[in-house]
């Protein structure tokens, strides 16, 4: 069986897509020899990084408008001829834009089945890029035809993978059809409370009995970076720290607030893997302020690595972590997340940090187990598919 997915949301400082992406090419070369995957993205230039039975494969194409730290090709097409000098037998489409259209056309020639991955709620997340005076005016209309957009690439597709129970009935209370739950996973043996580091905490200037608020993830208004900095300021700072890891646009509004406050630092992108596990592990409390988190990676990281959560109602798993280990308030209910980071940090104390990791253990969050299940959904679809043309 060989497998090629195709995304645009891939760069060297993206988060959740190329997390699965990286963690999928690793289980492929450690369980699965039986198998080929093909990562397939736009990038700087053209190139292929080969291991084993996976392979990376970038062609070049233009930089996004709207983040530089991403690229867009102008259509389908170099999806499609990498799509056929590979010759997968399932083509898997991480993104809603251009590279759908390469797995439809490339199913047209082959029989080979077309796979999409709700990664991004398009249609309740990308307004949040308009500014805040004008969002009134276009909220509704980025909704409706989001969902439309949705509706029509979805619905094309042999199967739709949502990440959690919830995506999966809003995907078909929205008129989407074939979809099937497939979450993700956490890397338990980089992710762990041994990874604490009294060093790391001198460095940042906390002692013993200093509080660190952590929030991981990309510099935009979506992820809700505001509330996490106005809730941490509105809060009684005495022996807190806000550490703030990521990259993007609001990149000089973060450094802006760190240059005036003492108290809140920029670590900038942690791309090293187990240098993020320290973060992790050698902060308290992980805050996530995002709203519209089709799963969140970053819950799973903070847990296997000790930390309990503020979090957002609604968003990713956040209601299927128990309130002992995540306090969340409504969506723009900035002073219930201040309020709720106070009381965590009060509650903080109470909390093993190991029981978090093993409440990440006991409900199989593996990749392991992740990608045993969703590879043998691919194995039943090729089944239903019959022979490719």
């Amino acid at each position: 069986m060989k497998i090629c997915d195709l995304t645009i949301f891939y760069s060297e400082t993206s988060g959740g897509v190329r997390t699965y992406l990286t963690e999928k090419q690793k289980y492929v070369r450690e369980h699965r020899p039986d198998v080929e995957h093909v990562v397939i993205v736009p990038g700087p230039a053209d190139s292929v990084l080969a291991d084993g039975n996976t392979k990376l494969v970038r062609f070049k194409a233009p930089k996004q408008l709207v983040n530089a730290n991403y690229h867009m090709p102008l259509r389908p097409g170099p999806f499609l001829d990498v799509l056929e000098r590979e010759k997968p037998d399932i083509v898997e489409a991480g993104s809603p834009f251009l590279s759908p259209w390469a797995a439809f056309e490339y199913r047209e020639r082959h029989g080979a089945p077309a796979v999409g991955f709700f990664h991004a709620n398009i249609a309740e997340t990308y307004v949040t890029a308009i500014p805040p005076a004008l969002q009134f005016l276009f909220r509704g209309l980025f909704y409706h035809v989001g969902w439309w957009w949705c509706r029509r690439v979805f619905n094309r597709c042999d199967m739709v993978l949502a990440p959690t129970k919830r995506i999966k009935d809003l995907l078909e209370a929205r008129g989407i059809t074939g979809v099937v739950e497939q979450g993700f996973g956490v890397d338990t043996g980089v992710f762990k409370p041994e990874n604490r580091g009294e060093e790391l905490r001198r460095g940042i200037g906390a002692g013993p009995d200093t509080t660190v608020f952590l929030f991981v993830g990309r510099l935009h208004r979506e992820k809700g970076l505001d509330t996490a900095v106005k809730s941490f300021l509105s809060i009684n700072q005495e022996n807190s720290l806000l550490l703030i890891a990521g990259a993007g646009q609001a990149r000089p509004y973060v450094e802006s607030i760190a240059a005036e406050n003492p108290r809140v630092k920029y670590l900038g992108f942690l791309k090293n893997r187990e240098e993020l596990a320290r973060t992790y592990a050698s902060s308290d409390i992980f805050v996530m302020p995002c709203a519209n988190e089709t799963f969140g990676m970053a819950y799973l990281e903070a847990l296997a690595s000790g930390i309990p959560i503020v979090g957002i109602k609604g968003s990713g798993i956040v209601d299927q972590i128990p309130g002992r280990y995540c306090l969340s308030s409504e969506a723009g209910d900035l002073p219930g997340f201040a309020a709720n980071m106070a009381a965590m940090r009060d509650l903080r104390p109470s909390i093993d940090r190991r029981e978090l990791y093993d409440f990440v253990l006991e409900r199989g969050y593996g990749w392991k187990t992740t990608f045993d299940k969703l590879f043998m959904g691919y194995e039943k679809l090729l089944e239903r598919a019959g022979p490719r043309r």
